[in-house]
């Protein structure tokens, strides 16, 4: 009787610790999903959707008000994901080079790239425990630029984003937003002040030019059909600027480049193991 008395609190102890690990696990997922709500008003309602073309001069945006969220990985997809360069730690891939993220082109019959708005680009990424780029080093841009022109990339999304939601503009450390309102949202990092070089960097990542053939972010968009432009873009060569960061409306459709995220990697490693799943996700 003692001996299954203590056998049964000790079941009880380490199913306990098991969900205190998944609960820490779904706490940090859960402030990755909700952090502009909570710093800088991150609405996560899905952009407008419509198709892209390489410069900004576009008709008015479809609407779309679906009110899709950030989604979680999916544990079995996290322990196979691409893996085609490795920088420090993290792990990325370029959804386009991914036989499930391409297309037949109806007018050329060639295999291209599937193209994504900002949001559905994002949550690709999240499935495999990874998200849209933010980058934040010097070394990470000259890796980034350097496979984009490796490629031929004509544009890619990226995590960045602008903090234009309820509760930014009473912020006084984002104004003015064009200049201190932008932020990683994949790593939840404030970026650098966009009118000067990030501090350590060699080079303003930003562009200096575009649709008004003024220094980037433009918002320029908003000229031509009032629509704003608050998701971070990476073109290569449109306005002759060379690889450089152009402010886009987030209904536009890019491919992306996804890197490991470990908030999501540790998420998808509690859930494997409360749920018995056996997946190894390194």
């Amino acid at each position: 009787m003692l001996l299954r008395l203590v056998l049964l609190v000790l079941l009880v102890t380490l199913v306990a610790g098991q969900q205190s690990t998944f609960q820490r696990q779904r706490e940090a997922i859960r402030k990755t999903q909700r952090f502009g709500a909570n710093r800088f008003g991150f609405n996560r309602r899905r952009p407008t959707t419509t198709t892209t073309t390489t410069t900004t001069t576009t008709t008015t945006a479809k609407s779309d008000d679906s009110g899709t969220l950030l989604e979680p990985p999916i544990p079995a997809l996290c322990a196979k994901r691409p893996k085609h360069w490795k920088l420090g730690n993290h792990w990325y891939f370029y959804s386009a080079d991914e036989p499930e993220f391409q297309e037949i082109d109806e007018k050329t019959q060639e295999t291209v790239g599937k193209r994504y708005n900002w949001l559905e680009a994002r949550n690709l990424c999240r499935h495999y425990c990874m998200d849209s780029i933010s980058v934040e080093t010097e070394p990470e841009w000259q890796m980034v630029k350097r496979n984009i022109s490796e490629r031929g990339i004509i544009y890619l999304w990226s995590s960045g984003r602008l903090c234009d939601f309820k509760g930014c503009d009473v912020r006084e450390d984002l104004k003015p937003l064009n200049i201190n309102g932008w932020f990683w949202s994949g790593s939840n990092v404030k970026m650098a002040p966009t009118n000067s070089t990030p501090p350590g960097w060699s080079e303003q990542p930003w562009s200096q030019t575009g649709h008004l053939k003024k220094p980037q972010p433009d918002n320029a968009e908003f000229t031509i059909n009032q629509t704003n432009e608050p998701c971070l873009g990476l073109l290569n060569g449109i306005y002759n600027d060379g690889v450089s960061w152009h402010d886009i409306a987030c209904y536009h459709r890019k491919p992306v480049f996804c890197e490991d995220n470990e908030s999501l990697l540790q998420y998808a490693r509690a859930v494997s193991q409360r749920d018995n799943l056996g997946l190894t996700i390194e």
